[in-house]
């Protein structure tokens, strides 16, 4: 689980900013299940006020450490800075728990390398695990001896780099940390949002993973009274190539008429692309970070989305779910411990979230929305 992460002089945001899933001791039991993180946090603020960049920061750390070392095309690393501050390094961190282990991860670095970059654990207190100062490992923790010697890439995490080796199997934590963020979902990347998801490789999926397909089934035949029925057909393609598609089939007069996934609806057809997603970040108790989850989705419908993760009967694995949305109300679902507002002053970002706020304008027993929507807690644009 992500306790909370942060950043510096990465695209809008130019001081630091940081993203807290942590609860305090004034956070209601019906709200915080007795736990010490939130499995939900909304991302509130008018169009280009920086929302998808809390996101890309998720998306570059889970880059960093377990994909940076494939990248071989990519010689300057992918990162961008604030737009003043070309010649000050990005900066990252996150403090993460696997089972019942706390990890803290930090990177300094610019376009053409790594600065320096360390993960600690917490004992009774944060000690090393290893520490890095530009191409050159300062510090590795005795069961980490096998790794002196090889070589860093200046462009590459060195857990990512470590990942290559078949002793890395064996180190116990860099491992469970590598896998951690291997499968986190991120559905944005440095260009921004990814939405162009081949339906074919989704069938493919529901084809092979039953558990998925029903849990994906069920709940859209909840949100679709027409539909009774999902069904993976195969067929080949010019090449030869086996594909997988679906068909929907919707009753009327006792009767079953097909649809194809072209002529379904919008939201219907995104529920079916992504619900997958959803499915294995709860089968896997890990994160799943969506930018613009609401789309094509009725507003009565997303409470229900994030039940999945708010309610212990639906997430027994304690998996998270971070994301951007549009709607409105969807501050009242979340309320003000688990909604970051962001704003754009002079072209840089800056967020918060609601609990921050002096005073007692935001309640726990009173609708959040008419204050949004009155500009009184910011993250509105400015019309």
């Amino acid at each position: 689980m992500i306790i909370e992460y942060g950043f510096k002089n990465f695209f809008s945001f130019r001081e630091e900013s940081t993203i807290s899933f942590r609860f305090d001791n004034n956070v209601p039991e019906s709200i915080s299940h007795d736990e010490e993180i939130a499995t939900l946090l909304g991302i509130k603020g008018g169009n280009a006020s920086g929302k998808t960049n809390l996101l890309r920061a998720l998306r570059f750390i889970k880059y960093f450490i377990s994909e940076s070392v494939r990248s071989e095309s990519e010689k300057k690393i992918p990162v961008d800075c604030f737009f003043l501050d070309k010649d000050k390094p990005t900066e990252f961190f996150i403090e993460f728990k696997i089972q019942k282990t706390y990890y803290k991860y930090e990177v300094s670095l610019t376009r053409d390398s790594v600065l320096s970059e360390s993960i600690s654990k917490k004992l009774k207190k944060w000690v090393p695990i290893a520490t890095r100062v530009a191409n050159d490992m300062t510090y590795l923790k005795k069961d980490l001896s096998g790794f002196e010697g090889i070589k860093l890439n200046s462009n590459a995490s060195f857990i990512s780099i470590y990942s290559q080796f078949t002793v890395f199997e064996g180190t116990e934590d860099l491992h469970s940390i590598h896998e951690f963020f291997e499968y986190m979902i991120v559905n944005v990347n440095r260009g921004g949002i990814v939405d162009d998801v081949d339906f074919k490789k989704i069938s493919e999926f529901y084809h092979t993973n039953k558990k998925a397909f029903e849990f994906t089934k069920s709940f859209i035949k909840k949100c679709d009274v027409g539909i009774k029925d999902i069904k993976i057909f195969s067929s080949q393609d010019q090449d030869g190539d086996k594909y997988f598609y679906p068909r929907f089939y919707h009753c009327a007069n006792n009767a079953e008429f097909p649809v194809s996934y072209q002529r379904e609806s919008k939201g219907t057809t995104r529920l079916y692309n992504f619900l997958g997603s959803y499915w294995l970040t709860l089968e896997n108790g890990n994160v799943l970070a969506m930018d613009e989850f609401d789309i094509h989705l009725h507003a009565l419908l997303l409470p229900h989305l994030l039940d999945l993760f708010q309610n212990p009967k639906h997430n027994k694995k304690h998996a998270q779910f971070i994301f951007t949305a549009h709607n409105t109300e969807i501050i009242d679902t979340l309320g003000k411990y688990r909604t970051i507002l962001v704003n754009k002053e002079d072209n840089e970002s800056y967020c918060y979230r609601l609990d921050e706020l002096p005073g007692n304008l935001v309640r726990n027993d009173r609708p959040i929305t008419p204050l949004y929507i009155s500009g009184k807690i910011g993250g509105v644009p400015n019309l």
